[in-house]
C-alpha cells in the first residue's frame, strides 16, 4: 500500500506495510537521569531509551493488515520529512476537527513589524515553538495568536477556551496581568493553587492545574517557557487537550539535561520562527549587553589541593558556593554599583545566598523557600522564609524600581519583567545553556534613559587539571565558565576580561 500520514486530534500516525527502524529512531531519545549520590564519586548519570510512539498491526477496511505507528501531534512535520528522506511517496490525510479561518486584521493589530512577521509564521504553521529572546514581547504575540481566531468560531467548533499555561505561579500571574492588558475586550481568567477565576474565553492556568478545566474545551493552547514542560506528568496534561492548536514560547527552547527536547517538540511542534538577541538589538527592542569577566583568585584551599577533588559538587563548594574569596568579591561589586543602576545578583543555591547575606547584612533577597525552620535545619540562619504574599510584594517593588538591588535564586531566571534592571551579577557559575541564555535577558528591556545593560561574571583561570592522557584541560568550574562564554558569544554580547573591579567603568571607586 502507499504509505499514509494521518493528522488527527491529538495524534499523528504513519500507516504502511512495515515501519522500518530508520523511521522509528526519529521518535525516540536517550532519557538521562541523575543517579544516587556515591561518596567520593558524586552522582552517576544514568539513562534509557524513551520511545515516543506506539507501533502495532491494524486491519484496514479492505481486510489488509498493515503497521500503524502512532506518535505525538507535534511530530507532523517530522513524520513528513522522515518519510520523504527515506524515499517514500506519502499521502497526507488531515482528519482533525475543522480549524476556523484566521482573522488577520485582528491578529496583527498594534504589533511591531518584527512581531507581525513572527505571528504570521506562527499562525500559518498552525502550531510550533516561537524561539524569541527575552524582551521581544512573547506575551503580546501570544495575545495576537488568540485574537487570530474568532471566539465565536471557536465556540461553534466546540472549543471555546484559549489557554495560556506555564509551570510557575509567579509567571502565570504576570501572564494574566499582561493578557488582561493586551486583550481588554476579552474575559481573562486565572487558575492556580490558591486562585480560582475560571473563564469561558481566555484562561491563564498553571500546568499542574490543567486537570481543573475540561481539556476537550480547549481550542488554543499556548505553553509559556515550553522547555520546562517536558516531563511525563505535565506532558500528559498538555496532550489531553487533543483538539487544541498548540504553540510554545521560549527564549531557550532546547538544552534540557534529560534529553527531553524531542518530547517538547512532540507536545507543540518544532521551532517555527526564531528572533535572536541580536535581532532584538537591531530592531531597537532590546539594549546591547556587555559582559565583564572578572578573573577570580585561587581558592583558599590552594590549587594543589583543589586539583585533587574528584567531583563537580566538591569543586563548586570550594571555588564558588562557599568561597569566601568569590563571595567577598561579589559583596564588593554590589556595594560599588551606583544606586541609580538597578542591579540583580542571581545564583542557584540558597547556601551561597546565605553566605553573601552574612557578609552583607541588610541586603534584600528573594528565594522560593517559605519555612524558617527548613532554612535553619541546614544552617542557613542568615535567611528567612518568604511567603507567597511577601514574594509577590518583593517582585512588585523590584519591578517598579522601588527596590534598587536584590539577591535572587533562579526564581528570577525566567518569566519576569524588570524594565529598569541594568546590572546583573552572576556569582553562581553553572554550565546550563538554558540558564545562561535566560538570565542575561533580565536586563534586556529598552526604556527611556536606558541604552545599555551589563553582566558581571567570574572567570576561574586557575582551574586546570590533567586528563587521562596527560593533557591539561579545564576543570569542572572553568569548563562551565567556557560554556557560558560560548553562549554569550552566540547571543552577540560584547565580552571583556578584567583583572580588577577598577577596570569596570560604571562601578564606583573603592573607598
Amino acid at each position: 500500500m502507499k504509505p499514509v500520514i494521518e493528522l488527527g486530534d491529538g495524534y499523528v500516525s504513519i500507516l504502511m506495510d512495515f515501519v522500518p527502524e530508520s523511521i522509528k529512531k526519529r521518535f525516540r531519545y536517550f532519557k538521562r537521569t541523575m543517579g544516587a549520590w556515591v561518596p567520593g564519586k558524586g552522582r552517576k548519570i544514568q539513562g534509557e531509551m524513551a520511545e515516543l510512539f506506539e507501533d502495532k498491526k491494524v486491519v484496514l477496511d479492505d481486510g489488509s493488515c498493515v503497521s500503524k505507528l502512532t506518535t505525538l501531534p507535534g511530530f507532523a512535520s517530522r513524520a513528513i520529512k522522515a518519510m520523504a528522506a527515506e524515499g517514500y511517496e506519502t499521502l497526507v490525510k488531515d482528519v482533525r476537527t475543522r480549524i476556523p479561518e484566521i482573522q488577520w486584521d485582528a491578529a496583527m493589530y498594534g504589533l511591531r513589524d518584527y512581531q507581525m512577521e513572527i505571528v504570521y509564521k506562527a499562525l500559518m504553521s498552525g502550531g510550533g515553538i516561537i524561539a524569541a529572546s527575552t524582551g521581544s514581547g512573547k506575551t503580546r504575540m501570544a495575545s495576537a495568536i488568540i485574537r487570530g481566531y474568532s471566539h465565536n468560531d471557536m465556540c461553534n467548533r466546540g472549543t471555546p477556551l484559549s489557554v495560556m499555561t506555564c509551570t510557575d505561579k509567579d509567571i502565570a500571574e504576570k501572564n494574566w496581568k499582561d493578557l488582561k492588558y493586551w486583550l481588554p475586550d476579552r474575559e481573562v481568567g486565572l487558575i492556580m493553587s490558591g486562585v480560582n477565576q475560571p473563564s469561558q474565553d481566555v484562561q491563564v492556568i498553571t500546568t499542574d492545574s490543567l486537570h481543573r478545566i475540561d481539556p476537550d474545551q480547549i481550542g488554543i493552547m499556548i505553553v509559556d517557557e515550553v522547555h520546562t514542560t517536558a516531563t511525563e506528568n505535565r506532558a500528559a496534561k498538555i496532550l489531553a487537550a487533543r483538539r487544541a492548536l498548540r504553540w510554545g514560547l521560549s527564549a531557550t527552547p532546547s538544552g534540557r539535561f534529560d534529553g527531553g527536547d524531542l518530547l517538547t517538540e512532540g507536545l507543540v511542534g518544532p521551532v517555527i520562527c526564531e528572533f535572536s538577541y541580536k535581532d532584538g538589538v537591531k530592531s531597537g527592542a532590546l539594549v546591547p549587553i556587555t559582559v565583564y569577566w572578572l578573573e577570580t583568585p585561587e581558592p583558599e584551599c590552594g590549587v594543589q589541593y583543589f586539583s585533587t577533588l574528584k567531583t563537580r559538587d566538591a569543586c563548586y563548594r570550594q571555588a564558588v558556593t562557599r568561597s569566601r574569596i568569590q563571595n567577598g568579591m561579589t559583596v564588593e561589586i554590589l556595594k560599588r554599583i551606583p544606586t541609580e543602576m538597578q542591579s540583580l545578583c542571581i545564583m542557584q543555591l540558597t547556601d551561597q545566598m546565605n553566605r553573601i547575606v552574612g557578609m552583607y547584612p541588610g541586603i534584600r533577597y528573594i528565594h522560593a523557600k517559605t519555612s524558617d525552620a527548613e532554612l535553619s535545619k541546614v544552617g542557613q540562619n542568615n535567611l528567612l522564609g518568604i511567603s507567597p504574599k511577601e514574594r509577590k510584594q518583593i517582585y512588585d517593588d523590584f519591578a517598579s524600581g522601588k527596590i534598587r538591588q536584590i539577591l535572587s535564586t533562579h526564581v528570577y531566571k525566567q518569566g519576569v519583567n524588570f524594565p529598569d534592571l541594568q546590572v546583573i551579577v552572576c556569582p553562581g557559575g553553572g554550565g546550563s545553556d538554558i540558564a545562561a541564555g535566560q538570565i542575561p535577558g533580565r536586563g534586556s528591556r529598552k526604556i527611556d534613559g536606558k541604552d545599555h545593560a551589563y553582566l558581571i561574571d567570574f572567570w576561574h583561570l586557575w582551574d586546570l587539571r590533567f586528563n587521562s592522557k596527560g593533557k591539561t584541560v579545564a576543570g569542572f568550574v572553568l569548563h562551565d565558565d567556557e560554556k557560558r562564554q560560548a553562549k554569550y558569544n552566540e547571543l552577540g554580547f560584547e565580552q571583556i576580561r578584567v583583572k580588577s573591579l577598577d577596570e569596570i567603568p560604571f562601578l564606583r571607586r573603592a573607598t
